[in-house]
C-alpha cells in the first residue's frame, strides 16, 4: 500500500508504529525486535511505502488526532479530497464524534461509544510479547488441578465502600453531563482533549475494580493472585515491579480484565501473548477484528451488573469446555500472533483497505 504524509512521522505518537513497515531506522520502536524488522525488510516484506499525493492510495495524518489539531486535520482532509483520496486518522481520545470529515478512515485507541460508524476501527496497543519470559512455551492450565484454579490480577483499585459509592455517583453525573451535545461543543472550543477524556471517563473504572476484587476475594473455589498497587503499572515502572507483574500472569490460570468503556488495555494483550484465558468484566468495550475473532469463546465474559455471580460464570465456562482449556489457550496464542503483533495487525488493516 502506498501512503502520503506531509511531515516526518512524530516519534512517541501512535502513528510512529508505521515506522518499521516503512523501514525508518531512526525511530525508537517500543517492543519490536529491530533485527526482525531489518530481516523482514531485506526479504521484501515491507508492506507500506511512502509516495506522492498523486500516486498514493491514502493520505495519512502523521500524528495522533487531538482536539487542538482539528483545524489542521480539516485542511489536510480538504487537500486529500482534491486528489480524490481518503485520510487515515489515528485517534487517541474519545473524540471520534468530531472527526466527521466525510473522507476519513479512523483507527481509534479509545472510545466510550457503544456503536461506531463503518469507517472507525479499534486500534490495539502493541505491548511486549511475554511468551519469551516463559522460554517461548505457553504456560498451559492443568485441566484437573490438584489445587484451586488461580486468577491473576495486578493493578490499582479503590475499595468498594461508602466513600467510593459517593465518588461513583458524582463522577457518573459528570460523565452524563459531558455526553450532552452542548457540553461537547464547549469542550471542543476549549480544544483540550486531555480534559475531555478525563471528564468523559470520570475515573469510574476504579470504583468497579474495587467492587470486582471484593466479590472475587469472597469466592472459596478459586485462588485470587492479587497484587495491589498505589498507581497503574506501566512499561516504565521499576524493573522489579514489572518482573513481579509478569510472573503473576505466567503463574495464574486465568487473568482478570476490568476495562470500563475504553477499548485500550495493555494487560489484555499481554495476557493474550501468554495464551491466558481472560475473565473479562463486560463493560461494552470495543475489540479489534470482532468478525474474525470469537471473543465469546475465548473470553469468560461477566456482565458488569452481575459481578456477584462471577463464580457461576467461571464455573459454567470451565464445565462447557472440559478437556478443551489447553486447546483454547493455544488458539489464543495463535490469534495473538496473527492479529496483534504489530506487523500482523498492519497486514490485516491493509488487506481491509
Amino acid at each position: 500500500m502506498k501512503i502520503y504524509f506531509d511531515k516526518k512521522l512524530i516519534q512517541y505518537e501512535y502513528i510512529s508504529f508505521l515506522a518499521p513497515l516503512l523501514w525508518l531506522p531512526d525511530f525508537e520502536i517500543w517492543w519490536e525486535d529491530k533485527n526482525q524488522i531489518k530481516e523482514r525488510t531485506e526479504k521484501g516484506k515491507t508492506i507500506i511505502f511512502s509516495t506522492t499525493k498523486k500516486d498514493c492510495d491514502y493520505f495519512v495524518y502523521p500524528k495522533y488526532f487531538l482536539l487542538d489539531h482539528w483545524k489542521e486535520l480539516s485542511e489536510y482532509a480538504h487537500e486529500a479530497k482534491k486528489h480524490k483520496k481518503k485520510v487515515i486518522v489515528f485517534s487517541y481520545g474519545e473524540i471520534d464524534d468530531y472527526i466527521n470529515i466525510d473522507n476519513n478512515i479512523i483507527w481509534f485507541k479509545r472510545s466510550t461509544k457503544k456503536e461506531n460508524p463503518n469507517n472507525e476501527y479499534c486500534l490495539p496497543p502493541f505491548p511486549e510479547d511475554f511468551l519469551k519470559y516463559n522460554n517461548n512455551n505457553i504456560p498451559l492450565i492443568q485441566e484437573t488441578p490438584s489445587k484451586k484454579y488461580s486468577i491473576g490480577y495486578v493493578w490499582y483499585a479503590d475499595y468498594y465502600n461508602l466513600r467510593s459509592r459517593l465518588y461513583y455517583v458524582g463522577t457518573r453525573i459528570v460523565w452524563l453531563i459531558c455526553r450532552i451535545k452542548w457540553t461537547k461543543k464547549i469542550l471542543m472550543k476549549i480544544k483540550n482533549d486531555r480534559i475531555y477524556s478525563k471528564l468523559v471517563n470520570a475515573w469510574i473504572g476504579n470504583y468497579f475494580r474495587g467492587k470486582v476484587i471484593r466479590v472475587i476475594k469472597k469466592q472459596k473455589k478459586y485462588k485470587f493472585n492479587f497484587i495491589q498497587r498505589k498507581h497503574a503499572l506501566t512499561t516504565e515502572t521499576k524493573n522489579e515491579m514489572r518482573k513481579q507483574y509478569i510472573e503473576n500472569l505466567i503463574e495464574s490460570d486465568f487473568v482478570l480484565l476490568i476495562r470500563w468503556f475504553w477499548n485500550y488495555s495493555i494487560r489484555q494483550y499481554e495476557a493474550l501473548s501468554l495464551g491466558k484465558i481472560p475473565i473479562y468484566i463486560d463493560t461494552w468495550a470495543k475489540f479489534p477484528f470482532t468478525e474474525d475473532i470469537p471473543y465469546d469463546d475465548i473470553f469468560i465474559k461477566v456482565p458488569i451488573w452481575e459481578i456477584e455471580k462471577i463464580e457461576i460464570y467461571i464455573e459454567k465456562y470451565i464445565n462447557n469446555h472440559k478437556g478443551e482449556l489447553q486447546k483454547i489457550q493455544k488458539k489464543i496464542r495463535f490469534l495473538y500472533e496473527n492479529f496483534f503483533i504489530m506487523t500482523a495487525y498492519y497486514k490485516k488493516i491493509i488487506s481491509m483497505l
